[in-house]
This record gives structure tokens, C-alpha cells and sequence, in this order.
């Protein structure tokens, strides 16, 4: 990888490879390459550049009017006046909005700064467009924050994240990505068909507003809104058991392990609120790490749920198993 002179960027900065990929990608964005070291220089730097900016722009734009012998007139040093504010209040915009980007671009340096590799497939064109057009516009830290994971995870593994992703988390505010993370330590992950080519993510329906579960129903609610959780209709999580009559749902700590005492290929049914695709998706970047509440405790209760015949949708045959909560090795 090279500047526009042909200077290997590896050659000057001695990056690693997740790095590399990084100043790659986020060059072709921002048009010039990247130079990271410098991040909190210019970050400073254009901080107070905006708030000398900002000081001089004026919220009114009123312009006082003349009226002599029939004519209206406005003073052209008035004009220039409204000019000079419209010019600085477009350049205040613009360098928040750089600010932002490259504020985004920091957390993923540091996301990937402790990787050896990722992906040689590069982040699509459009996909990094739209990051940035998006990510321009969030101030808050720590929304900057889940876009810089955001941005590292696809430099790590492009198509990670959609387009569509983006675009529900740029509509997305801090209490409702608070409230996604608060709920993320009583998601389960289950295969969702026998050949594993997708996961069901998901939150037991008899589970929320209980007392063993945080989480209640108008929390529910407030994440359906946000495109995070699908709660319409009757929805149902089908849990796969292989032909040994075996199958488990995930949880942070510990899972729910399922065993059919007569072996067959089969499935359990249980009512569940799903996380979307794109709850799916934000899910890696959201989830709670640092207030994991105990896992164990509440899966024994989600077993309890599981063993009450109510919540099957089983054949007689298929009833006789046994469910167990383990630890994650």
C-alpha cells in the first residue's frame, strides 16, 4: 500500500497489517492519506479553530432595510456581513463534521491496534461512503464510540455490517443504545436451522418483566421502534436438535443445554422478542462487557421456563428431554 507518490506507507509508519487497512480504507475516503499519529494534534487544533468560529457566527441573519424616495435598499457592507456569517457557519459545520469523522476513525485505530490480521477483502466503496456521510453528523462520544468499533469490525471482516445497519444506528440515540446494551446480557443465540447457515438472537417473551429479568415490556417497545427487536405477531425461536437429539442456546457466561432422551432430529419452539438483522449485527459492537450480570443465575431461570410444557409445541414422543445450564469453556 502506497501514498500518492509511491511511498509504502508500511515503510514510514512500521503499521501492522489491521492498521494498514484502515489508513487504506479511511484514505480513500477522506481523499488523501490518513496519518493517525496525528489524530489528537489535529483534533486539538480544530477544536479551537471551531470555537473562534463559532464565537463569531450570529444566530440572526436580520439586515436592516432602507426605504428613500420609493426605493428599498439594503446596505451592501450588511450583505457582506450576512455573506462573511453564512461562510463561517458553513465552515464551523464542516469542520465538526471532520472532527467527528476522524474522532470515529480513532476508536477503530485503537480497536485494531492489538490485531495481527484481518481480511484481504476490501471494505466496499459504497459501504465506506456511507460511514462517513453518516458518522459526520454524530457528536456524542459515545455513539462515536460504537462507530469506531463499528468501522473497525468491517475493516476486520467486510460485509459485517449493512448499509441498512448504518442506517438504523445513525437514527439510533444514546438511550436507546443504552437501553440495547442493558438488555444484551439476557440475549440468547441459538442455531437457527440444522445447517447453521444463520443464528437466531433473542430474549425469552416470559422472561421480560420478571423479576429475575431487567428488562421490561416497554423497553421492548422502545427497541421495536428503533429497528432493533421485531415483536409483531407471534413470534416463535425454533432451536435445533440434531440427530443425537442435542441442541443449546447461548448465553454471556453460561447456555442451556437441551438433550432428547430418545435421539432424533427435531426442534424446540419457544415464544421470543428476535433482534432484527440489524440488531443482529450491533449487537458484537453494543453488548454489555463490563456489567455482565450473573448469567448463570438467570439461565436456570430461563430452564425453568423451558421445562413447563406451556411453552413447547411438541409431539408426545418429542417430550421426553432434558434441559441443563453449563459453563462456557
Amino acid at each position: 500500500m502506497s501514498d500518492l507518490k509511491g511511498i509504502e506507507i508500511t515503510d514510514v509508519l512500521g503499521l501492522s497489517q489491521p492498521l494498514c487497512k484502515l489508513i487504506d480504507t479511511v484514505s480513500c475516503g477522506l481523499g488523501k492519506v490518513y496519518e493517525p499519529i496525528n489524530i489528537k494534534r489535529l483534533a486539538k487544533a480544530r477544536s479551537e479553530e471551531i470555537r473562534i468560529i463559532s464565537e463569531s457566527v450570529k444566530d440572526n441573519v436580520l439586515l436592516p432595510v432602507t426605504f428613500d424616495d420609493g426605493c428599498v435598499s439594503i446596505s451592501s457592507s450588511d450583505v457582506n456581513d450576512l455573506i462573511n456569517r453564512a461562510q463561517n457557519r458553513f465552515l464551523f459545520q464542516q469542520l465538526k463534521k471532520q472532527q467527528n469523522i476522524e474522532s470515529a476513525i480513532e476508536i477503530a485505530y485503537k480497536e485494531l491496534e492489538n490485531e495481527d490480521t484481518v481480511s484481504d477483502v476490501p471494505v466496499d466503496d459504497n459501504w465506506i461512503s456511507s460511514f462517513f456521510d453518516f458518522v459526520a453528523n454524530i457528536s456524542d462520544e459515545q455513539m462515536q464510540q460504537i462507530w469506531g468499533k463499528l468501522l473497525a469490525g468491517e475493516i476486520s471482516n467486510p460485509g459485517s455490517f449493512s448499509i441498512r445497519t448504518l442506517d438504523v444506528l445513525r437514527k439510533l440515540n444514546q438511550r436507546e443504545a443504552m437501553l440495547f446494551e442493558k438488555i444484551t446480557p439476557y440475549i440468547l443465540r441459538c442455531m437457527g436451522d440444522k445447517n447453521h447457515t444463520f443464528d437466531d438472537y433473542f430474549i425469552l417473551r416470559d422472561m421480560v418483566d420478571s423479576v429475575d429479568c431487567e428488562v421490561s415490556f416497554p423497553d421492548i417497545v422502545s427497541l421495536n421502534e428503533a429497528g432493533l427487536i421485531t415483536m409483531s405477531g407471534d413470534v416463535v425461536v425454533n432451536i435445533y436438535l440434531d440427530g443425537n437429539g442435542i441442541g443449546e442456546a447461548t448465553g454471556i457466561t453460561h447456555k442451556l443445554v437441551f438433550k432428547n432422551k430418545t435421539p432424533m432430529e427435531t426442534f424446540v419452539h419457544v415464544h421470543a422478542y428476535i433482534l432484527t438483522a440489524s440488531g443482529t449485527e450491533l449487537f458484537s459492537v453494543i453488548s454489555s462487557k463490563t456489567n455482565i450480570l450473573n448469567s448463570e443465575n438467570y439461565l436456570k431461570q430461563c430452564k425453568k421456563l423451558f421445562e413447563k410444557e406451556t411453552l413447547f409445541m411438541l409431539k408426545k414422543e418429542e417430550k421426553d428431554f432434558v434441559c441443563d445450564v453449563l459453563k462456557i469453556n
